[in-house]
């Protein structure tokens, strides 16, 4: 308690006098002048110092617990180390809307189409809670925010001279996650966005940290390992919040966005060809999530591509500039196992059929008649419609 509250009134003195700093240089600009041995404060010489205020980047990478450390985070408040109230637990869309040059085309905006009016309403209500956010007495600011990842060299070196113009030093934080286990999270988020393409996706570790690299130096960001074997009881929220000294009593753990099971994913990749499925506004992303969330605990087994198909389409040149960045082994040395995972559209199709007599109970249960041909796309199609009618009722 005693080392907190230190450290908060030691934040609190030392942000007064960086914040006061060049009106004390030319103060005391006369006294120099005689020689008088006057120790003047630099805003950037403290960088880094324990008495500096620090905003602390989490910018994923995606697949990694950003979601779950965002939730759980929610709220905290320490007094020394506070996570930022933006709107929502994940800072992705206010710091995108802020920082990117044309933030009509991030993914959160594109997905519900909003015109451009709305989206300048919102960069200046977001920008305003992120200042307000950072005028608080506090030793570390806490930002989550995936989406950072997609931000240009000019972009990322705005975002930092935000920071600086307000005499706040930046730590950025990415966790890894190896190839081959991220490719089949990744195809698996994206098919319950509305993927409707098969395909390997690919890491893009250049992509996504290089120009956070150039702005920041190497020394400003830290890569750390992915690994849910090699973290406090598998958490990855226990790993973030051990790593910046937080109070995990104080951290009621929340997991957010699961994994659905292989069948699921599978009806899902069909269903998204379907014109029923577009999502183009805020009404339609609602109830394809509340789709998903009725029928997961119905299905169950693990979805997981092919190790064999995922190795062939690896850009190794890009795993291998990871590795060197970060120091992190990120290829496992054993051989593709042939035959085990899906492999293409073929699979998918017999995971499919293992979801019509799951998705004609449900329909009977809700009082929805089933398709006599026992479509399960056409069953998707209804269930998706009763919770489109539910959400325009509310």
């Amino acid at each position: 308690m005693c080392g907190s509250f230190c450290r908060y009134i030691g934040c609190s003195i030392f942000r007064s006098h960086i914040r006061a700093s060049k009106t004390f240089r030319v103060q005391t600009s006369a006294a120099r002048k005689a020689r008088l041995n006057i120790f003047v404060i630099d805003p950037f010489w403290l960088e880094g110092s324990p008495y500096m205020p620090r905003a602390i980047l989490h910018i994923g990478m995606n697949k990694t617990g950003s979601t779950s450390i965002q939730h759980s985070l929610t709220g905290y408040d320490d007094g020394v180390s506070r996570y930022a109230r933006l709107s929502a637990p994940n800072h992705s869309q206010p710091l995108s809307t802020i920082f990117m040059e044309r933030p009509e085309n991030s993914v959160n905006w594109k997905r519900i189409g909003a015109p451009s009016e709305k989206i300048r309403a919102a960069r200046n209500k977001f920008r305003d809670q992120l200042d307000a956010e950072l005028s608080h007495d506090r030793r570390t600011f806490i930002l989550s925010a995936e989406e950072l990842c997609m931000l240009d060299h000019r972009e990322v070196e705005n975002l930092k001279a935000y920071f600086e113009a307000r005499d706040i030093a930046v730590e950025v934080i990415a966790y890894v996650r190896e190839p081959i286990g991220f490719a089949s999270s990744a195809l698996q988020q994206r098919i319950k966005s509305g993927l409707a393409k098969f395909g390997v996706a690919q890491p893009h570790y250049r992509f996504r940290f290089e120009s956070y690299l150039d702005v920041f130096g190497r020394s400003g960001v830290r890569f750390l390992p992915f690994s849910r074997a090699d973290f406090d009881q598998g958490s990855v929220v226990r790993d973030f919040a051990r790593r910046l000294n937080l109070d995990l009593g104080s951290i009621k753990e929340r997991t957010a966005n699961e994994s659905i099971a292989a069948p699921l994913v599978a009806i899902l990749f069909f269903w998204n060809q379907h014109p029923a499925s577009i999502v183009n506004s805020q009404d339609t992303v609602v109830a394809r999530r509340l789709l998903i969330r009725e029928l997961s605990p119905h299905f169950d087994g693990k979805f997981r591509l092919s190790d064999a198909i995922i190795r062939r389409k690896l850009d190794e040149e890009d795993i291998r500039w990871m590795e060197q960045e970060s120091g992190i082994r990120l290829m496992p040395d054993a051989a593709p196992v042939e035959g085990e995972g899906v492999s293409g559209e073929a699979d998918l199709e017999v995971l499919t059929a293992q979801t019509v007599p799951i998705l004609s109970q449900m329909l009977r249960d809700k009082g929805l008649v089933v398709p006599p041909d026992g479509d399960p796309l056409k069953m998707m199609t209804r269930l998706y419609r009763m919770f489109l009618r539910q959400r325009a009722e509310h």
